[in-house]
């Protein structure tokens, strides 16, 4: 639902589906600080191809012309940070 703040109207969309071919590019490393603690930085590339809504309707729920919305070349790029901890000290090899 989109509701226009200086109007105050709303309006809604019916469902509508669409298959797209998606992919995504990830790349990341890690700093080890200890023996049980790193730092990890990574980043996301993700494209998710077009996307449509159903219909557009108003809030008086008339809709006299078939108007959906259209969303083109959906992508998203991502950067990550995170601390990765290891609750078990890493185990000890003997020579």
């Amino acid at each position: 639902m989109d509701i226009n703040t200086p109007t105050g109207g709303v309006a809604y969309a019916d469902a509508a589906s669409k298959w797209n071919f998606a992919w995504a590019l990830h790349a990341g490393v890690s700093y080890k600080i200890n023996s049980q603690l790193s730092f990890e930085f990574a980043y996301r590339y993700a494209n998710l191809g077009d996307g449509i809504t159903g219909d557009i309707i108003t809030y008086t729920g008339i809709s006299t012309v078939n108007n959906p919305m259209e969303f083109r070349n959906i992508t998203s790029h991502d950067l990550k940070f995170g601390l990765c901890w290891l609750l078990e000290p890493p185990m000890q090899t003997q020579r």
